[in-house]
């Protein structure tokens, strides 16, 4: 029997116990994923071995992970709640941040220390297909917007290698409490400014830099941060440069702020804000034409001026 490509989704829930311990997940634990892409990272050796005569050697795994790569739309709160965190929540934690709730908003920043991990199931196939257990799960991300489209999370999760297994029966997952994916749109954009100047965006990716690897050593097997490196990379209608200089700031190495918030102010369980307090832009800017207009294509990097001050998200 043929498997479908259709039947396919996640579960991911952080886990509270040891590093790489399982998990029983369950339906509540589905997360709304699109592009789902998995592949096993296995490290093999070959013997080698002479025969004295022609022909392949022996080979054997001796070491790898699990990788899989998905987006995440953006939404707002899931009952519209501004204290409600978001679907794709526990999956930011899992990238290397903190979250903090009020009241009035839910707030996503950098960590350094006491970073969480979670389990991830990927069911594939439909009942007669395959269900991929990742343990020990941290993951990267990156948030995307282009005008006219919807924005969403890009994730990267590394998890510990285990056995898959025959899917088996499905959780029965009822995506009926989902909000509808925000879009990115010139009426629904509130504040979008770089080094203080509103500027007309076009598109923008925001990687926080918080990358993981794969630590394998004695007593010890580990999805491990290796770097926090964040960037901004934005295309922007180009500005008068009486108004602000892009050109001139590129070749001073000027530092400066960015502020975006999508969602007008009093739309509660809608607003979604990127704040980074300091970028520094270090390289020229590249020129594009389009539709009769000229754009610059301008790529930062975050450059915090404190402790795991580099970012805010921020969801109310």
């Amino acid at each position: 029997m043929s498997l479908s490509d259709k039947e396919e989704f996640i579960l991911f829930q952080l886990n509270p116990g040891a590093y790489g311990s399982a998990q029983a997940l369950t339906a509540v634990h589905a997360i709304p994923a699109a592009d789902l892409n998995y592949s096993p990272e296995l490290q093999t050796e070959q013997t080698n071995e002479s025969k004295g005569f022609d022909g392949a050697s022996v080979s054997k795994i001796v070491g790898g992970y699990q990788q899989i790569t998905f987006k995440c739309y953006l939404r707002g709160s899931p009952d519209g709640e501004p204290d409600t965190p978001p679907v794709y929540g526990p999956l930011l934690r899992a990238a290397g941040h903190r979250e903090d709730i009020t009241l009035t908003e839910v707030t996503y920043s950098p960590v350094s220390e006491n970073l969480e991990h979670g389990t991830l199931w990927y069911y594939v196939g439909g009942t007669n297909g395959v269900l991929h257990k990742l343990t020990g799960v941290r993951m990267s991300c990156k948030f995307v917007a282009k005008v006219g489209a919807l924005a969403y999370w890009e994730f990267t999760a590394m998890g510990l290698d285990n056995e898959p297994v025959p899917a088996g029966a499905y959780p029965e997952v009822d995506w009926s409490g989902l909000t509808i994916p925000l879009h990115t749109a010139a009426n629904n954009v509130e504040t979008m400014t770089l080094f203080g100047a509103p500027v007309g965006m076009s598109t923008m990716t925001v990687t926080p830099g918080f990358t993981v690897g794969h630590m394998h050593v004695t007593n010890q097997e580990e999805i491990v941060k290796t770097d926090v490196m964040g960037s901004l990379d934005i295309s922007i209608v180009e500005p008068d440069p009486a108004t602000i200089n892009y050109w001139a700031k590129a070749k001073k190495g000027d530092q400066g702020s960015l502020v975006f918030q999508q969602g007008k102010t009093g739309s509660v369980g809608e607003i979604f804000s990127v704040n980074i307090p300091n970028l520094q832009l270090a390289t020229a800017p590249s020129r594009q034409k389009r539709d009769g207009r000229l754009y610059l294509d301008l790529k930062l990097s975050i450059v915090p001026l404190t402790k795991n001050s580099g970012h805010t998200f921020v969801t109310k």
